[in-house]
């Protein structure tokens, strides 16, 4: 069995625990053929009810909305588990994905796995580590996260800024193990997240996220941010093609600026970026995003339609906790500690 298809067995059988009653929906596209081709023949050793659909067929890219004849064929299918494994495109993520996923796992109520951006690298690497131990170390970084008010994140290329958490702002695991309806996770997994209450400091990033993440990939010179109570107030870059593409994507809707994610990765077993936001985000560290913070995960009071990631490295994170004012290193250097991965 190639890695390909360890991968794809990985995610059928360990993430979405697949059973013989299940009935599977693959949304992918021309770009992706041989990961939906892969995904759909890993589902079919457990199912015979597997459809998947290509978005083309449905609507020219990018799409500006969700085809009502592919919402009708999905829902005619009455799928259990939902699989989005395709490219993500300039100006779909308001429009098209976020409404095809809300009406994938909140109407339909599928287990989902969002794959976006997927590719045959991704399913050789980020979907072949061990999703056992990914799920262990999730758990345990989300339980201490939970108990902090404020993350100190630092490295070696300027990064030093601090969130502010608050108890009302749920952490979330996403560890892989996706085993309940109306529940969704990005594959490959391993990060828990909150929307932070504030930020303030100096961020240095790696890895943009959305359309800009294939753009750019792994970025030759850094994207530095300015944040002050929780928004971007200044953007830097030697490449000023990279500064132009984030500012404007920042400042297309109101609070696009604002940091509404802050994420820790647990994808243990990753060893360097790929210049892919989907795996990059999970890679051991921290990233944040502006935007959209997930609501109605984590509580958040507010929302937008965009959502942008940008990925630091090599950081120091250092939790506050919220009852003892305690200091506690998690990760030094792009490691963690010793304790976190028993």
């Amino acid at each position: 069995m190639s890695l390909l298809e360890q991968g794809a067995k990985a995610a059928i059988t360990q993430c979405l625990e697949t059973t013989p009653q299940d009935r599977v929906v693959i949304i992918s596209d021309e770009k992706t053929f041989s990961v939906g081709n892969a995904l759909e023949i890993a589902a079919k050793r457990i199912t015979p009810n597997v459809k998947r659909l290509v978005i083309e067929n449905y609507i020219k890219r990018p799409a500006q909305e969700l085809p009502q004849k592919l919402k009708d064929e999905i829902e005619q299918f009455k799928p259990t588990i939902s699989i989005y494994a395709a490219q993500g495109q300039p100006g779909e993520l308001p429009d098209f994905r976020r409404p095809l996923v809300d009406f994938l796992y909140k109407d339909l109520h599928c287990r989902h796995a969002h794959m976006i951006g997927i590719s045959e690298q991704l399913m050789e690497d980020g979907m072949n580590k061990d999703y056992d131990l990914v799920y262990k170390v999730t758990n345990r970084v989300c339980d201490l996260c939970r108990q902090a008010k404020q993350l100190v994140v630092t490295d070696p290329f300027g990064t030093n800024a601090t969130f502010d958490l608050s108890p009302d702002l749920a952490w979330i695991p996403s560890h892989g193990k996706i085993k309940s309806n109306q529940k969704w996770q990005n594959l490959p997994s391993g990060e828990t997240f909150t929307s932070p209450a504030s930020a303030n400091g100096i961020f240095v990033a790696w890895v943009l996220g959305d359309d800009l993440s294939e753009k750019h990939g792994e970025l030759k010179t850094p994207l530095t941010v300015s944040l002050k109570d929780g928004y971007i107030t200044l953007v830097s870059c030697d490449d000023a093609n990279i500064k132009k593409d984030f500012d404007d994507y920042i400042h297309q809707y109101p609070d696009g600026n604002r940091a509404g994610e802050l994420g820790v990765g647990t994808l243990v077993g990753l060893d360097h970026f790929i210049g892919n936001l989907l795996q990059d985000e999970k890679f051991p560290g921290v990233h944040v995003a502006f935007g959209h913070p997930y609501p109605d995960e984590t509580g958040a009071k507010w929302d937008a339609p965009s959502h942008i990631d940008i990925i630091a490295k090599q950081v120091t994170i250092n939790l506050i906790m919220r009852d003892t004012g305690e200091e506690k290193v998690i990760m030094r250097d792009g490691i963690y500690i010793s304790e976190i991965l028993q």
